[in-house]
Order: C-alpha cells, then sequence, then structure tokens
C-alpha cells in the first residue's frame, strides 16, 4: 500500500515537474529553445501545451485520493516541482530541458506501470 502511494505521487510530481519545466521555458526571455524565444504564437503553444499535465495531475490525484486530500497534495506536488525547476535552471541551466524529458519518462512509466483505480 504505501509503495502504491509512493508511486502515484512521484508520477504526479513528475507531470507536475515537466508542466513547471514548460511553463519556464514559455517565457520570452527564459527559454533554452531558439524557436520559442522568437515566436510569441509558440510561446503561447508551449504555455497551453503545460497545462496538460498540470491538469491530468490534478485528475489522477483527485482520482486516488479524493477531493478533500487530493487537491492539498496537488498543490505541495506543484510547489515542490516548481521550486525543484527554478533550482535547476538556476544551478545548471543546460540540464533543464534534458531533465523535463526524465519527467516524462517518470511520469509515462508511472501511468503505465500502476492501475489508476478509485480511491483506497
Amino acid at each position: 500500500m504505501q509503495d502504491e502511494i509512493d508511486m502515484y505521487l512521484l508520477t504526479i510530481l513528475a507531470l507536475l515537474y515537466v508542466a513547471s519545466v514548460a511553463f519556464y521555458h514559455a517565457g520570452k526571455k527564459r527559454s533554452g529553445v531558439d524557436r520559442v524565444r522568437a515566436s510569441q504564437a509558440a510561446q503561447r503553444a508551449v504555455f497551453a501545451i503545460a497545462w496538460i499535465p498540470v491538469i491530468a495531475a490534478l485528475a489522477l490525484i483527485v482520482l486516488h485520493r479524493g477531493w478533500e486530500v487530493g487537491v492539498f497534495l496537488w498543490l505541495g506536488a506543484w510547489i515542490a516541482a516548481a521550486l525543484l525547476s527554478v533550482f535547476l535552471a538556476g544551478l545548471w541551466r543546460r540540464a533543464h530541458l534534458p531533465s523535463g524529458v526524465i519527467g516524462i519518462g517518470i511520469a509515462t512509466f508511472g501511468l503505465i506501470a500502476f492501475p489508476w483505480g478509485g480511491s483506497s
């Protein structure tokens, strides 16, 4: 039971980390991708796409833990993911985008390997 909860939270944290990296790189001055930096339409697209893992993480945690607990876990995980994202971007900028790809892999593994049934 405890291992399942840990994997659920790790999956949600990975989804929110990917969203935080996308939100970070949606900014004109912060983006590490030249196409996003040059085009305002690309910035808006990245910003819009970044909401997908945020909403997915909320839906998954509410499905697993219920509204009463899930929303607070989601907010806490989002704060932790955003702090980790900003810390990594400031500490080692070249590793920020590759770490987002690793986050996508972790989230994908968590979504495939563990069933996301109702609350326990």
